[in-house]
């Protein structure tokens, strides 16, 4: 089993503890604003380096653990799938927002709530109980059977926002 670690804000929280990490944009063309929906992970515990500084919310606060099998065909470590999946200019654009990009992976599937085995809470260190139960934030949980329509949602603002 691998350990490795996604980081998010309060303000998903309730969501993940509902549904799990059920999506996640990852580019594949940065200068088109296409992408896959996928779930960012990382074999780093640290948040810094990630690029998570860019978010419109603090997703450096919340530390979750998940275990993966090895030989889970939906876990990709992304320099892999980039290589194969990703423009040049894309894969430059996301290795220059965060410098830990060779500890990142790409899950293309969901992570179900039960199997996020720990929440830590980045300020304080400690584990935070009861994280699952969380109050709604500012955050639309994403239901599994709605992560496509997130993702072409997502894509549909970002072309918009690119062409202004």
């Amino acid at each position: 089993m691998k350990k490795l670690y996604h980081f998010t804000s309060r303000d998903h929280l309730h969501g993940i503890g509902r549904y799990g990490l059920t999506v996640g944009d990852v580019p594949t063309d940065i200068d088109r604003c296409e992408g896959q929906c996928g779930v960012w992970l990382t074999s780093d515990d640290a948040p810094a380096g990630h690029g998570l500084e860019f978010s419109a919310v603090n997703k450096k606060r919340y530390r979750l653990t998940v275990g993966v099998a090895e030989d889970d065909s939906a876990l990709i470590k992304w320099t892999d799938f980039a290589a194969k999946n990703a423009t040049p200019a894309t894969i430059r654009s996301l290795h220059s927002s965060g410098g830990a990009f060779d500890s990142w992976y790409v899950y293309f599937a969901v992570i179900d709530a039960p199997k996020i085995e720990e929440c830590i809470d980045m300020e304080t260190g400690l584990a935070v109980e009861g994280w699952r139960d969380m109050p709604e934030g500012a955050a639309r949980p994403v239901p599994p059977e709605r992560r496509y329509k997130w993702q072409k949602k997502l894509m549909k603002k970002l072309r918009r926002l690119h062409a202004a």
